[in-house]
């Protein structure tokens, strides 16, 4: 089980999603699952984060019909397994020692 699951809910963020995962992916600590929950873009922000998936096991990504951000995050909360929960947008870039503080006591 990982210790911490981050949250993205993604909709038409094709510019600027590969930098926020990338910014999950730097981090110090690397106990972490990502669930990335693709709310029906039209651009390729889906293709951007299955790539992703497919080259970090730690990446989940799921596809449905626009619902809203709310709708996403709930779908993201069902799936995970982490200790912990934090939500990222699909625009956020994030310190490398991001979740290494958030779990810091």
């Amino acid at each position: 089980m990982p210790r911490i699951s981050v949250l993205m809910g993604a909709y038409n963020c094709a510019d600027t999603i590969g930098q926020s995962i990338e910014s999950i992916q730097m981090q110090t600590i690397t106990d972490w699952e990502m669930i990335i929950c693709d709310d029906g873009s039209s651009d390729n922000s889906l293709e951007i984060a299955r790539e992703n998936e497919r080259t970090d096991q730690r990446i989940q990504v799921y596809s449905f019909q626009n619902g809203g951000q709310s709708r996403a995050r709930n779908i993201g909360l069902r799936i995970a397994k982490g200790q912990f929960i934090r939500f990222i947008d699909a625009d956020d870039r994030v310190p490398a020692d991001y979740i290494e503080n958030m779990l810091s006591p």
